[in-house]
């Protein structure tokens, strides 16, 4: 799945910092080391007041988020 992200938005596989470079108005040049996950990068940007919190945050909400209920494996064994 992460592969064909980094497919679609044109991104080298294994830079996890990159993903950021998704969300509207971040550059791949930007430091982005010190967030962890999304919510710590748009935490950051609003603490140092920066304008795009509003359109990052519109571009969130549109993110689809997995919930995983339950998980279970079925074989057939001959």
């Amino acid at each position: 799945m992460r592969l064909h992200a980094y497919l679609t938005q044109a991104l080298l596989p294994g830079k996890e910092q990159l993903k950021f470079a998704q969300l509207p108005g971040v550059k791949l040049e930007e430091k982005q080391e010190e967030a962890k996950n999304i919510s710590d990068f748009v935490e950051a940007i609003e603490q140092m007041g920066d304008g795009r919190v509003k359109d990052v945050r519109r571009a969130l909400e549109g993110w689809g988020r997995l919930e995983l209920v339950e998980a279970s494996f079925k074989g057939i064994l001959d």
